[in-house]
């Protein structure tokens, strides 16, 4: 169809309190039209640009601190990286924004935000928030703080069939940490950091993979103490570390390695391919955006879907990206497979 939610899409993610983008081809598939304004995507609906009152009073003190309100292209975020999913399992696909914020920039700076897809409500693209999905972590007890997210991730780690949450904050000595949200049935986070036995400050880039082939996504996860003090610092050095996933317990899975043909037009790395899996009365979707973000980000190539207790994937479609036809499965045993476009699955492992 011609409607902008089958079209190419481009997350355009920006600095600087400036309305992020969200571009996607027009109709004549040549031109690039942004869409955030008509979406919600540019930013939160805070854009009166005003700094706060303790800052202004600061200012009559020391100049240094004056400033005029901010237009409202300037009353947004920065935004460092951003994930994609389906996180409410309704069929489309959500989008995570990350974002740095600080206490003196006021309430018109974005937060960290999860953006849900209203394609079915509204007929249109449109993102909304909703309060049980919030991120804020903003401290009662001083009026300036900083909120450092630079890195974001959208993983089932315990395979129940809900995408979860990984938050990866550093720069800062704002208690910046990694933190991880489980999803409670599409309805809510809860934060399970501490009981996941995690804990490392000063969170860097974060990568996805299953590293020992048990089904279930580990990460691998750096460190910065860039704006630490020496104190903070003394006797540390920043490391990067690997977190082996072992929450997931006896739920199943499906794991897909894929691998498009040139020969009709599609990347042969199966970029921007998506998997619908049926199982029982879960449905599930997947895009395969392995590469992106800030930093160069990477993660392996694959799709995973959590299926909780399903013994069983009723049907498994894959539809390669581009005007090629999708490949379909019935009756699949969860694990791990890899395919070939148009081929059959093979089980996959990577002993």
């Amino acid at each position: 169809s011609d409607s902008a939610a089958d079209r190419p899409q481009l997350l355009d993610l920006n600095y600087g309190r400036r309305w992020n983008r969200l571009w996607v081809t027009a109709a004549n598939n040549i031109t690039w039209v942004d869409i955030a304004p008509l979406t919600g995507f540019d930013g939160d609906e805070i854009r009166h640009g005003r700094y706060p009152d303790w800052l202004k009073e600061r200012a009559k003190k020391d100049p240094r601190f004056a400033r005029d309100d901010e237009k409202p292209f300037r009353a947004n975020g920065n935004t460092f990286d951003a994930a994609v999913a389906d996180v409410d399992n309704d069929g489309d696909f959500d989008i995570i924004v990350s974002e740095i914020t600080h206490g003196w920039a006021g309430e018109s700076a974005d937060r960290t935000r999860i953006l849900f897809n209203r394609w079915k409500e509204a007929g249109r693209l449109d993102f909304e928030t909703r309060p049980g999905f919030s991120l804020d972590r903003i401290p009662p007890d001083k009026p300036n703080w900083n909120q450092g997210d630079l890195f974001v991730g959208l993983f089932d780690f315990d395979n129940d069939g809900y995408t979860d949450v990984l938050v990866s904050s550093g720069d800062y000595p704002d208690n910046q940490r990694l933190r991880i949200y489980q999803n409670i049935d599409g309805l809510s986070l809860r934060e399970v950091t501490a009981e996941l036995g995690i804990d490392h400050d000063g969170s860097q880039q974060v990568s996805f993979a299953d590293i020992d082939g048990d089904g279930a996504l580990d990460f691998a996860v750096g460190q910065t103490f860039f704006r630490y003090t020496a104190e903070m610092k003394k006797g540390r050095s920043p490391q990067l570390r690997v977190f082996l996933n072992r929450a997931a317990g006896d739920n199943h899975y499906l794991m897909l390695r894929l691998e498009g043909d040139p020969r009709t037009g599609v990347n042969r790395a199966a970029i921007g391919a998506v998997a619908i899996v049926e199982a029982g009365n879960r449905r599930l979707m997947g895009q395969l955006i392995p590469v992106g973000g800030h930093s160069g980000k990477q993660n392996d190539y694959f799709l995973h879907f959590g299926l909780a207790d399903a013994e069983m994937v009723d049907r498994l479609t894959v539809r390669w990206p581009g005007d090629v036809p999708a490949d379909v499965f019935e009756k699949v045993t969860p694990g791990t497979y890899r395919l070939k476009q148009g081929g059959d699955l093979v089980p996959f492992s990577a002993d």
